[in-house]
């Protein structure tokens, strides 16, 4: 028997999970990289993120920022009269961190953006592919009389 919609619609989902998991990363990370590297030193950055990450702390710790937004007047029962500069700049205090935590949680990051990049080539190969135009005609039963 021969399934020419059946072997179409496979051709098109392993070209479809391809862009998606495989083509549309690599070119975000690609875009990225480049403009990183042509904006400044990638590896300065890095060294000097990992300085910033671990100077003067514990084995088992890293530094980590907070910064949390004073809140709004309408928040406060008792307003107090303050700077405009104080609304506009987050207060930004480092604090020690557990380095398995903050291990966990820039993976969940690192997933989320992932998905995000998968997502967003999904939509681009619909639209480039013209959306899906495959036949699934294949997957009806032919009932004879």
């Amino acid at each position: 028997m021969n399934y020419p919609s059946l072997y179409d619609a496979l051709h098109a989902l392993r070209r479809c999970v391809w862009f998606c998991f495989i083509t549309a990363p690599s070119l975000v990370i690609f875009f990225i990289l480049a403009c990183l590297l042509f904006n400044n030193s990638l590896s300065g950055q890095y060294v000097e993120s990992a300085r910033q990450l671990v100077a003067n702390a514990p084995a088992d710790k890293v530094w980590d920022t907070t910064c949390v937004r004073s809140p709004n007047s309408a928040e406060v029962k008792n307003p107090v009269p303050v700077a405009v500069s104080d609304y506009l700049e987050p207060k930004c205090t480092p604090h020690l961190r557990n380095v398995t935590d903050w291990q966990k949680d820039i993976d969940a990051l690192i997933r989320k953006y992932y998905l995000a990049v998968v997502l967003l080539g999904l939509f681009v190969w619909v639209i480039v592919e013209g959306g899906p135009h495959i036949s699934f005609s294949w997957l009806k039963r032919s009932v004879k009389p």
